[in-house]
Formats: C-alpha cells, sequence, structure tokens
C-alpha cells in the first residue's frame, strides 16, 4: 500500500517543558494551545522516562510522591508563520485540555494534582489565557488522565482518574462552581482508568446521550449508562469483541485502552460505531450493542489496523464526514501514535455494511513520544479569501490543511507537509496528486525555511513526482537544515520532492538560522539543572518583551552559525551586520549601572563569544578572548545574587567552563580566584570537582610562569619549583581518589576498539586507532574531556619545574620526566578515545550511538540519536587543538587531530578549529626553550630580580584586530570606558585589566639605576617592555624616548619599528630551522617567545 509521508518539514519549535496535549481553538483557528508536563527528577540518574516507567512496576504504596509541573503555551498560526504568543506557568502537571464545544473560548485542563481548571481564551489586550477558576475536586495525589464535554449539554464534564474512577462533573453557568455528581464508579478493576468518551449526540437533537465510554490500564473498553446528569445506572458488562474474521481468535484490545473516538453516525439511541486506540499499537472500530437493555450480544470489531505505536489520541480532520457511494460514509482521523509519530487515516464503512481502515500519511521523523497533534480548523474564508466551507471557488490550495504534532522528550512542536494519496488512484493504480477540493493535506515544520507547498500538479509534474520518488534520483535542497535530517556535513538537507516543483511559503532567514542553531548548539536537561553548556538560551529567547541586544547578539551568532556552511557564505554579510548593531547596544546596556547586570547583557556578550568562535580568522584570535574576559567581569560585577535563578546558575556555569578552557590553554591566572567560581557550594559533584580541579591547575601554571624565570638557584628559589611540582603531583593524586569514587551513571564506556588505520587515512579519518569512549550524556562528556586536558597540563607543569631544577644534565633523562611523560601520553590517548563521541562517529555495527545524548539532557530541537549535533565539535575544539600541541602526542595522533580541526571546519562550520590547525606548537619543550632563553638575558644583564607594577594608563594588551568588527564598535560601561574587543584601550575601570596573550609571566625584573647607558630612575613600564629593554644593547632612540617621557605615544612609536624587526628576524630563523615562514607560526612563536605583539597591519 502507497501512503504519503511526512517528512517535508517548514515549521517548528521547542518548548521549555515536554507537550502533551494540544488542541485548537474552534472559534479563533488561527490559535492552539499546548499543555505541558514536568516530572521532577526523583533519585540519581533517574530520568522521567523511567521513573513512569517504574511506577507501573511498584505497587501503589511504594510509589514515592513525586513532583510534577508544566504550563499552558499559546501559539498563533497564521498566514503560515507560527509565533508564541502567551506563556502561563502551572503548579501542576497538564494531562488533557478540551475547548468546550458550546462555549468556545473555554478551555478545561486536567492536572497532576486532582484539580480541573477552566481558562478563557482572551482578545484583548492581546491574546492571552486568563484563568477563570481552579477546582480542587479529588486529592492532590491524584491525576486526572483525561476530561471530555458532554456534546449537548455545556455544563457537564467526564474525567477520568489513576485511582480506576471515571467521574462526572457538573459546571456552574458562570463557572465559579464545580460538583462532582458521581464519582464512586470504578469500571476498570482498580487499574488506571486513561480515556473516556460520551456517545455522539444524535440528529434530532431530542435524545441526550445516555452512555460514556471509558477505556484503561485493564485492556477493556467499558460503557457506563445514564438516566439523568444526577443519577447513573450500574456499570454494564465490558465490551469485549468477538473476532472478526473467525480465524484469529482475538477478543478486544490485547493491551491497554487509550483513545476513543466515536463515530458521528446519526444511529439510533443505544447503538453507537467507535474507533478507539490501544497500547497494543492498534485502531480498532467497534459496534456497541443497545446499552440501554444490557444485552452485549450484537457488538464486536468491524475493522482494526495496526500503526506501529500505541495510538494515544484520536480526533477527526473533519467532524462531518464524507458522504460515499451505496450509504457509506468517510471520515478522516489524526492518530497520534506515540513513538510511532503521527498517521493520517481514512475511516470508511457504513451502519451496517464492512468498515476499511486505510492509512493516508505518517511523519515519523523525530522519534520521541507523540502525545499530541491536532489540526487546524477550516474557517468560513481562508486567509487567500478562498471559500473553505463549500467548495466554491478556489484553487486546488484552498482546503489545504495544517496540521500540529508535538514530541515529548525532545519538546518538539512542529508541523509537516504531505499530500496523501487517495485510495481511488491506489486501486487504479494511478500517480495521485493528493487529495483535491475537499483534503489538501500539509504538515509543516520549520526547520526547512524554504521548502513550500507544490501548486497544482501538472501532468509533467505528476511524472517528475513519480520518478522523484525512487531512491536513486533522490533529491538534495541544501538551502536549509531541518533537526531531524541535519546531513553529516550540516549544508545538505533530503527532500523528496523534485527541484522544479515551484514553492509558494516563503520562511525568513533569520527563522531558519535560528532553528539550526537552537538544533546544532542548544543543549537542554530534562531535571531542570544547569549543565554550564547553552542551556540559558531558551528562556530568555521565550521572554517577552524581546530584549534588543540579546537578539541582535542571538541573530549574529545564529546566522554565522548558518551562514558558516559551504552553501550559506552569503549569509555572512548579514551577520556581520547584525554583530557590529550588537556590539553597539551591548555597549549602551554597559553604560547602565542597571542593564549590565541582566542576564541578557551577560548572555549577548556569551553569545558574542561564539560568533567569534564560528567566524574566527586567523588575525582575529584575540577577540574570542576578550569577549570571554568581558564574560568574566559581568558575572564578579553580578555577584552571588546571579545563582538565585535558573538562567542565572546556567550562565555562572557556563561562562565558568569557557573560562576555565581559556586560563588552562594560555596559562591566564583565573580571575576573581577560585572559592567564587564554586557554584552553590555542593561538594562531590562532578562538574564542581573537575571544574575546580582544572581552575587550580590554571592557577599553578600561572605562578609557575612566574618562577621559571628565577635566575638564580638559591634554596628559597628551589624550594618554590618543588613545591610546584608537589602541588602538581598532588592534584593528579586527587584525581585518581576521587574518580575511584564516581558512580557508574558518570563514567564513561569504551565500546569500541579500532586495530589500525593506514597513514594516508588517519587526516580524514573518524576514529583513531585505540579504544573509542562513550558517555552518558553530552555534559559529562564535556566534563571528561576537561578534566583530560587538565591532566595532561598537569603532567607539562612536572616537566617544567623538571627542567629548571636540572640544569646540568638534559632534563629528559631525569625521573620526573619519565614519570610525567606516562601521565600526558595516558591523558592524551584518553582525550583522543573521546573526540569521536564528540563529533558524532558511529561505527556501522558499533554500540556507540550517533551523538547519542542519553540520560537527563536532550537537545532542543530534533532528533537527539541521528546526527552529530555542532555543538559537541564546539565543546572540543580547545581539548583537540591542545592535544595536537603535546610533546606526548605521536606525530601520528597530532596527524588525526589536525584532521579533526579540519572537520570541525569545513564541516560543522566553526573556522576557531581551523585558524587552531594551522599553530606549530610543542609543548611543554617550547616554553622550556622560552624559559632558558629568559633565565639567560636575566644572567647576561645582571638585572635585579624585582616585582613590577605597570602603571594603572598602561595596557597590557596586546592590539589586535578582527574583520568582522568595525573599529568604531566598543562596549562601554556606565562609567563611560569603551571595552572594545578589537582595540588597544584598556578595559573599564570598574573592571580589572586582562591579557589576552597571557603567556607573559605576570612580573618581569625591571632595571631601577644607571645599569643600561642613560637609563637612570627609570620609570615603571610596562612588563613585555621590561624583557625587550633587556634585548636592546644599547637601546635605541625611541625607546629612550618612551622611557624617559614615559609617554604611550613614544611607547607606540618605538614598538612599531620594534616589532618589524623582530618579526623579520622570526620569520628567517624558522626558514633556517626548517619549519617554514608561515606568519602565523611567526606570531604565535613570537607572543611565546615573548617579544612583543603583532603590528595591527
Amino acid at each position: 500500500m502507497d501512503e504519503g509521508s511526512l517528512k517535508n518539514n517548514a515549521i517548528a519549535t521547542t518548548l521549555d517543558l515536554p507537550p502533551s496535549c494540544i488542541e485548537f481553538s474552534q472559534a479563533s483557528p488561527e490559535y492552539f494551545v499546548v499543555g505541558t508536563y514536568n516530572l521532577e527528577k526523583g533519585e540519581a540518574g533517574e530520568t522521567t522516562h523511567d521513573q513512569e516507567n517504574d511506577e507501573d512496576d511498584k505497587p501503589k504504596n511504594e510509589v514515592k510522591a513525586q513532583e510534577r509541573n508544566g504550563s499552558l503555551v499559546l501559539y498563533k498560526l497564521e498566514n503560515d508563520e507560527l509565533s508564541l504568543t502567551y506563556t502561563v506557568t502551572h503548579p501542576a502537571a497538564i494531562l488533557d485540555l478540551h475547548f468546550s464545544p458550546f462555549l468556545p473560548q473555554i478551555i478545561a485542563v486536567a492536572s497532576s494534582t486532582g484539580s480541573i481548571s477552566l481558562y478563557k481564551l482572551e482578545q484583548t489586550p492581546r491574546p492571552h489565557l486568563a484563568l477563570l477558576q481552579t477546582f480542587q475536586l479529588f486529592p492532590e495525589s491524584t491525576l486526572v488522565l483525561s476530561l471530555a464535554w458532554h456534546p449537548s449539554h455545556s455544563q457537564l464534564l467526564g474525567c477520568t482518574l489513576n485511582t480506576s474512577t471515571v467521574a462526572l462533573l457538573s459546571l456552574s453557568p458562570d463557572f465559579t462552581q464545580c460538583t462532582v455528581l458521581r464519582d464512586e464508579l470504578s469500571p476498570h478493576d482498580d487499574l488506571e482508568a486513561w480515556t473516556l468518551a460520551f456517545s455522539p449526540a444524535r440528529p434530532d437533537g431530542k435524545t441526550m446521550p445516555q452512555a460514556l465510554y471509558s477505556g484503561g490500564d485493564d485492556s477493556k473498553l467499558r460503557c457506563l449508562a445514564f438516566s439523568s446528569l444526577a443519577s447513573l445506572s450500574h456499570p454494564l458488562p465490558e465490551i469485549t469483541a468477538a473476532s472478526p474474521g473467525g480465524s484469529r481468535g482475538m477478543r478486544g484490545h490485547e493491551a491497554g485502552v487509550t483513545a476513543i473516538l466515536p463515530l458521528p453516525l446519526g444511529t439510533e439511541a443505544g447503538k453507537d460505531i467507535l474507533l478507539t486506540g490501544s497500547y497494543d499499537d492498534t485502531v480498532r472500530v467497534f459496534t456497541t450493542y443497545d446499552y440501554r437493555s444490557g444485552q452485549n450480544s450484537n457488538f464486536k470489531v468491524l475493522a482494526e489496523k495496526k500503526l506501529g505505536g500505541g495510538v494515544w489520541r484520536l480526533k477527526f480532520m473533519d467532524k462531518e464526514s464524507e458522504k460515499v457511494a451505496d450509504g457509506e460514509r468517510c471520515f478522516r482521523v489524526l492518530a497520534s501514535c506515540m513513538h510511532a509519530g503521527a498517521r493520517i487515516l481514512e475511516i470508511r464503512g457504513s451502519k451496517e455494511g464492512e468498515w476499511a481502515i486505510e492509512v493516508l500519511a505518517r511523519f515519523e521523523e523525530h522519534k520521541s513520544m507523540n502525545y499530541g497533534s491536532d489540526v487546524q480548523p477550516l474557517k468560513k474564508k481562508d486567509w487567500r479569501g478562498n471559500k473553505n466551507l463549500d467548495g466554491e471557488g478556489g484553487d486546488d490550495d484552498a482546503k489545504e490543511r495544517i496540521i500540529v504534532s508535538t514530541s515529548f522528550y525532545d519538546r518538539l512542536l512542529c508541523c509537516d507537509e504531505t499530500k496523501p494519496t487517495c485510495s481511488q488512484c491506489r486501486k487504479s493504480r494511478r500517480e495521485c496528486p493528493g487529495y483535491k477540493d475537499d483534503f489538501d493535506l500539509v504538515f509543516r515544520n520549520e526547520t526547512q525555511a524554504t521548502e513550500k507547498r507544490a501548486k497544482k500538479p501538472t501532468a509533467k509534474a505528476r511524472k517528475a513526482a513519480s520518478q522523484a520518488a525512487a531512491p536513486s534520483s533522490r533529491q538534495w535542497n541544501s538551502s536549509a537544515a531541518p533537526p531531524g535530517t541535519n546531513h553529516p556535513d550540516s549544508a545538505m538537507v533530503p527532500s523528496s520532492r523534485p527541484a522544479q516543483v515551484p514553492a509558494t511559503i516563503s520562511i525568513p532567514v533569520e527563522q531558519v538560522a535560528s532553528h539550526y542553531f537552537f538544533t546544532n548548539f542548544v543543549a537542554t536537561s530534562d531535571n531542570g539543572a544547569s549543565i554550564g553548556l547553552t542551556d540559558y538560551i531558551i528562556p530568555l529567547a521565550n521572554a517577552s518583551p524581546a530584549n534588543k541586544h540579546l537578539t541582535l547578539a542571538f541573530s549574529a551568532a545564529s546566522l554565522a552559525a548558518f551562514g558558516n556552511r559551504p552553501s550559506g557564505k552569503a549569509l555572512l554579510t548579514k551577520a556581520q551586520e547584525q554583530y557590529s548593531k550588537a556590539i553597539r547596544h551591548v555597549n549602551d546596556a554597559l553604560r547602565d549601572p542597571v542593564a549590565q547586570k541582566t542576564d541578557e547583557t551577560l548572555a549577548s556578550v556569551m553569545l558574542l563569544g561564539m560568533y567569534e568562535t564560528i567566524l574566527s580568522r586567523p588575525v582575529a584570535m584575540a577577540a574570542w578572548g576578550s569577549h570571554i574576559d568581558g564574560a568574566v567581569m559581568l558575572v564578579k560585577l553580578r555577584g552571588k545574587k546571579q545563582l538565585r535563578t535558573r538562567v542565572g546558575s546556567a550562565l555562572f556555569v557556563a561562562v565558568r567552563n569557557l573560562m576555565s578552557i581559556n586560563c588552562l590553554s594560555t596559562g591566564k591566572k583565573p580571575d576573581w580566584g577560585i572559592d567564587p567560581w564554586r557554584y552553590d557550594g555542593k561538594d562531590g559533584d562532578i562538574r564542581e570537582v573537575v571544574n575546580q580541579l582544572a581552575l587550580e591547575m590554571a592557577e599553578l601554571r600561572y605562578e609557575i610562569n612566574g618562577l621559571m624565570t628565577l635566575a638564580e638557584r638559591t634554596p628559597e628559589n628551589v624550594s618554590k619549583v618543588q613545591d610546584a611540582m608537589r602541588r602538581a603531583w598532588e592534584m593528579e593524586h586527587k584525581f585518581q581518589d576521587w574518580t575511584a569514587k564516581l558512580p557508574n551513571a558518570l563514567r564513561f564506556t569504551t565500546v569500541a576498539w579500532v586495530k589500525s588505520i593506514s597513514s594516508d587515512e588517519l587526516l580524514d579519518s573518524e576514529v583513531y586507532p585505540g579504544r573509542i569512549d562513550t558517555f552518558p550524556d553530552v555534559w559529562i562528556a564535556s566534563v571528561w574531556t576537561l578534566l583530560r586536558v587538565t591532566r595532561m597540563f598537569i603532567s607539562g607543569a612536572v616537566v617544567r619545574c623538571a627542567a629548571w631544577l636540572n640544569t646540568s644534565v638534559d632534563y629528559r633523562t631525569t625521573p620526573e620526566y619519565a614519570a610525567a611523560a606516562r601521565l600526558g601520553t595516558d591523558s592524551v590517548n584518553d582525550i583522543i578515545a573521546g573526540i569521536p563521541y564528540h563529533l558524532g562517529w558511529k561505527a556501522n555495527k558499533g554500540p556507540l550511538q550517533r551523538f547519542a545524548v542519553a540520560g537527563d539532557n536532550c537537545f532542543a530541537f530534533g532528533d537527539n540519536q541521528n546526527t552529530p549535533r555542532a555543538l559537541g565539535s564546539y565543546l572540543s575544539t580547545w581539548p583537540i587543538f591542545s592535544a595536537s600541541c603535546s610533546d606526548f602526542a605521536t606525530d601520528a595522533q597530532r596527524t588525526w587531530l589536525k584532521g579533526r580541526l579540519h572537520y570541525i571546519t569545513d564541516v560543522m562550520g566553526i573556522n576557531q578549529a581551523g585558524t587552531l590547525a594551522l599553530y606549530q606548537l610543542r609543548l611543554p619543550s617550547m616554553t622550556i626553550k622560552r624559559d632558558l632563553m629568559s633565565r639567560a638575558a636575566l644572567l647576561t644583564h645582571q638585572l635585579p630580580n624585582q616585582a613590577f607594577t605597570p602603571p594603572s594608563t598602561a595596557s597590557v594588551s596586546p592590539p589586535h584586530s578582527t574583520s568582522t568588527v568595525p573599529s568604531s564598535t566598543s562596549y562601554s560601561t556606565s562609567q563611560g570606558t569603551a571595552y572594545n574587543p578589537s582595540s588597544t584601550s584598556s578595559p573599564p575601570p570598574n573592571l580589572p585589566p586582562t591579557s589576552l596573550s597571557p603567556n607573559y609571566p605576570s612580573a618581569y625584573p625591571v632595571p631601577t639605576s644607571a645599569t643600561q647607558g642613560n637609563l637612570v630612575n627609570a620609570p615603571q613600564i610596562p612588563p613585555q617592555f621590561a624583557y625587550l629593554l633587556r634585548q636592546e644593547s644599547p637601546p635605541d632612540e625611541h625607546l629612550l624616548a618612551a622611557i624617559e617621557s614615559s609617554g604611550q605615544k613614544q611607547w607606540d612609536q618605538w614598538e612599531r619599528e620594534r616589532r618589524k624587526r623582530e618579526l623579520e628576524r622570526k620569520k628567517e630563523a624558522l626558514v633556517e630551522e626548517g619549519t617554514g615562514g608561515d606568519e602565523m607560526l611567526a606570531e604565535l612563536l613570537k607572543r611565546y617567545f615573548q617579544v612583543g605583539m603583532m603590528d595591527k597591519e
């Protein structure tokens, strides 16, 4: 059987909490409401899904009380645009909701605390949901699992409970009171009652429906008959179906009954035809007996069909049926099929004849649970002005329908398009262009911005569509990237639609870029914890009203990410424009004493840092560090108060993570010390332990930079260096003791072993020979990687100290070096083992899932099982670079690591990795060589070893420029001083100065007497010039003028001349040594040798 495939996406968004139910307003079809359900985390390591499964297996008296919460989210879907209109938090999780058929602005909401709430969809002063009343009808431990409005009585409601109860409720006309008419009905054998439905209204309007059908965990469909609103008869016998064919002997449902939909056929009172859904993956057509007589001889299953997933909800596409020949009726139904996605069904039959069920179309893209879907109701006239109800006037698209489906665990809300094949065309084996006039169906998902529905197909188009359906002629559209169908190169998007089909929907590129960014860079936590990645973006992006500088920063970052792919380069100009605007608005915010401390301002600086990472250029490498330094300064200004909110905590953790990597990689001293960076003072948390270890190592590395300048081997100096080595080994021992106590839920798992790869394939290989590790989720993987990088730097620190202590022999022959080399080699091997997980590798038959994000977090958009995400590349760029620079990496390992950096740039679109791949460093050997040169200079000039503090007006940050930031843009604070990532000016006065080239030791010896020519009473000067002063013998006239006047202009003039000479000398030296004359290499080595700053030109 041919079926439509709902895989072409055009609209999608993400939710803060998992969606459990959804319904459109009949009165205002452009609005729909989503109910969400969030189960707070219970025991450690137990997810929401695990807990709910456990509830089914435990006796009720063993189930622990769990905290649930939720929200109602109002969306507007009009003119092919989806917008979030209003969000209201709810103190309990929401399990079901339905608009009243009589007062269509009223919506009833079932909650997890035994209450039912009434809201009203108001249009003024702006569309919102107003709470009318909440009725606490049952104990707070009770779950109201479903509810239904009576089809003929506007004040009557029915609901089912997890206590097996089916209850009838009566509302007062003004909706201020709710009375429980009957709540002692327990037709499901003390098992949960899951769903209910009233028998349909009768055509004559005289006979009130007198039956209530319910389904539950006992796998039985039940019927409750009542004669009046206040009196119910006894529960009648269960509905047990006879075998439809007599061959399989199937009786009734094989699992719990989850959905009931009475078909409005106008049957006589007492007899109904029902469509039911079950956990057994099957949808069935039932005919019922006359419940008034109590006889059960005429009910049976008329038709059934497997749908591939539990049928959780059933909704009419159109309540009115289509009349077919010989008295047959045809209904089209939307089925929410849990893990199998959504199905569009055609139910066909007559009162007394045979029935059939066919699947017209399916949507299976998101793999999480689909608990709710709905179809947008038809207006009398659609937005094109075509009549919809009578079918007159208008083209084939006049009655296209928009369907919204939800996905629970990945929190995705999306719409997807298809034109399902009709049964007549299937029977005649003709190519079907889709239902015309009375059923043109469109599912949309906003990730494919330029995907648009097809116009009326001609014969030629139908032929092309038939050819395009074959796998060999599959078309690819490179204009956008949906969340669940990202091609591995993140630039190609599969589309079964032929390229020549014209399009009619245009989604703004900013919206597509936004979704791409959320899909690839934003990971969230199900338990509400701040995982320290990018989870702070979602609540800020959803805030109302929108913050200007945050909006611009997010637009710049998302356009850069989406545009920095092979097919999106045209967007980079727009990204640069947004970046420049964002800088100016952030500058304005930093001038405001209040605005500079807000979450939006800090998030904007973080997003600008991501922009620099994505569009990094060799001449602008330091701009990324500028934004990190700016974020650290803002965190210090905000103080501990920022930890009181979820967003503030997430921002704090995110800044701390980036600062840890920045300090480790560059040797900077952690700003603000170490203790203030402890999050909430929690001991034992894996993030806290690893980040504290990383910051301690960064601080020790900074101290060692200063110790290595000690020229004299006095007992005091030797003791200082030995103490630094001892502290480094203590960190390693602390790591060993701590990891031995880690629970399995926080450990990595080795899942594969690669025997060998030829040297010719190393550069492009996804894996390196040896073991491959996988992790419980992405944030645990990032924490382990940071830990491994920290251990690698511990080994480097030990080697540097050993080299200083053993000048009389080759330090590589000492026992200290041997022990450190083992640690360094192990650390490099560990880092390499975890990189395939970060980059989304999946063995053809191995157990490592492609970027599997298990446990408590997932990506904001899309299927987190199928595609590598750019976030893994973003987090692993610096660890890969650090490992590639290690002396303990082999040449083959270094080749493979460089290849991974090129992969991150070429495929994932993060330029910083490609820039880092150009560097040719060997650490710690290069720093040891620098240490030796520094000490030799000290001994040669016999300069006193005296600490030096630069004057407050001097800037210790080397100038740098970026091709993407206009020179006029800068940050500034309320004091008026600019903080510009591309200028040479000092940081704001209320923020401490920082170094963008942190390899300079904190203090250099400075001449204080006439020991060099005319240097008498030499003023205090910046530390990098103190070292350069020793290299000029005798000092030139510009240097002397600068010393005498201590003027910045003279310093700059001398420095420009010196830089040119020094750069040429270093380049010549590199050529002689055979390492090449690459300017980037010269720049980096120049900084490591502390010979000053790169010429701005």
